[in-house]
């Protein structure tokens, strides 16, 4: 795909991603989705910033344009943003795991994961994450 022009490579991916948004009408939804918004400083490393901390702006703003997907359409949605911070996140592995992200609520929770930064963690992305979630056959440890 990257051999296309740029224009064209951006419409094919719209009507992609509009097909994929219309193969998630009706059930199942998913009750909650919990992300863990890793890997900002890399993305500003990455994209050739010298202050890591324009991943954390464009991983905040990312956070921004997220509830909005997440809220889109859906009046009298309640969200609840919990922020848990502590050094033991400082240390990478390259592993993957939860590292303490809600032990409690995610038992029988469906995991999805993505190849990618938070802040470059695009809407075709979470609209992929919930199809996953609609394709499952939920067994809930069974």
């Amino acid at each position: 795909m990257k051999l296309l022009p740029l224009f064209l490579r951006k419409a094919i991916e719209a009507v992609y991603e509009r097909r994929l948004a219309a193969t998630l009408v009706g059930p199942p939804r998913s009750q909650h989705v919990g992300i863990m918004v890793d890997g900002n400083r890399r993305w500003a490393r990455k994209a050739g910033h010298t202050d890591v901390r324009e991943g954390y702006r464009a991983g905040g703003a990312k956070v921004t344009t997220f509830l909005g997907w997440c809220t889109a359409g859906r009046g009298g949605l309640k969200v609840d943003v919990a922020v848990g911070y502590g050094g033991r996140r400082e240390i990478t592995s390259g592993e993957q795991r939860l590292s303490g992200f809600r032990l409690w609520q995610s038992a029988y929770a469906e995991m999805h994961r993505v190849d990618c930064y938070w802040p470059a963690f695009r809407h075709v992305d979470f609209l992929r994450a919930l199809r996953s979630y609609a394709d499952r056959e939920r067994r809930f440890g069974k």
